[in-house]
């Protein structure tokens, strides 16, 4: 007899970059691991899909131009848990991540894996 399971919605995560080899691999990784990304470059797009449902997390680069203001916009209520990536070279990587306001930040060297591992934290 065969059993008919309900469908679990994928979550979805907002992923907001520019032109970038890493972000385009972690859309990869984390289609893989049964997320939805919503990819966005710039703060109208990210609107956009705010809009149309609360996604589980976001992804922030934060090398976008309008980074700092993606991130603004996140930490309204009804909003979502945010992970900043940085750019290699940081050397203020803990300031930079606090005033960014978000739950949690890494740079990019630290590869998909780390990120998808953080993603997990911030969202449990």
């Amino acid at each position: 007899m065969i059993q008919a399971y309900e469908a679990t919605p994928e979550p979805s995560i907002l992923l907001a970059y520019g032109r970038s080899e890493f972000f385009d691999l972690l859309a990869i990784v984390l289609e893989g691991f049964g997320y939805r990304p919503l990819a966005c470059a710039g703060l109208e797009q990210a609107e956009k899909h705010m809009q149309e449902g609360r996604p589980a997390a976001a992804i922030v680069d934060w090398t976008l131009e309008e980074s700092k203001a993606i991130c603004e916009m996140l930490q309204q209520p009804e909003s979502c848990p945010v992970l900043v990536v940085f750019p290699d070279g940081i050397s203020d990587l803990d300031e930079l991540g606090q005033q960014s306001g978000a739950q949690a930040w890494e740079r990019a060297s630290e590869g998909p894996e780390r990120m998808l591992e953080i993603l997990r934290r911030i969202t449990a």
